[in-house]
């Protein structure tokens, strides 16, 4: 799995703000740390997008939608007049312009951890990225507990497999506890 490129988002029970997951996708991407300043991250994001031989008008694009979910820049003025749909739509389509020049170099695995504890916005993306990567070299790989959003990921996906694990008896449970 040397050439893989594997990127890790979890969601939380505290809350975040939207777009959460890819978020914290591009944060593992790109090598962000949380001593960072706005400034050097949003220097890594161009950098990035740079390297990803986006031309000038789609990399400005591109970096303003992911400044907006990474908040590293307040929403500007163009962003606060678009109909939330419409911002959606343009946030989905530059998150997966970062996919797909990604996939153009190699397999991606995505991993996202406790998906029942995202909102809607963050499971939309996440779906819209398996949906729209059907075909190429891309796995996602969730964990999360039994709830129809989680579930609706896989439908339509040709090839998915679910492990459904059985609930841990007192004894494990006990066991597991004790060991915490």
């Amino acid at each position: 799995l040397a050439d893989v490129a594997v990127r890790r988002a979890a969601c939380s029970s505290l809350g975040e703000r939207a777009y959460g997951v890819p978020a914290a996708l591009l944060r593992d991407a790109y090598g962000f740390s949380p001593q960072e300043t706005m400034a050097e991250a949003q220097r890594k994001v161009d950098d990035a997008l740079v390297a990803m031989g986006l031309d000038e008008s789609s990399r400005a694009l591109v970096a303003r939608h992911l400044g907006y979910v990474l908040g590293l820049a307040p929403e500007d003025a163009q962003a606060q007049h678009l109909d939330p749909e419409q911002l959606k739509t343009q946030i989905f389509t530059a998150v997966y312009a970062v996919l797909d020049r990604r996939l153009q170099m190699g397999p991606v695995l995505l991993q996202v951890e406790d998906l029942h504890w995202a909102d809607t916005a963050r499971a939309e993306v996440v779906g819209y990225l398996v949906h729209q990567a059907q075909g190429r070299p891309f796995m996602l790989l969730v964990t999360h507990r039994p709830t129809a959003e989680a579930e609706a990921l896989a439908r339509g996906v040709e090839a998915h497999t679910l492990i459904a694990l059985e609930p841990l008896s007192s004894q494990v449970s006990t066991a597991l506890l004790d060991g915490l």
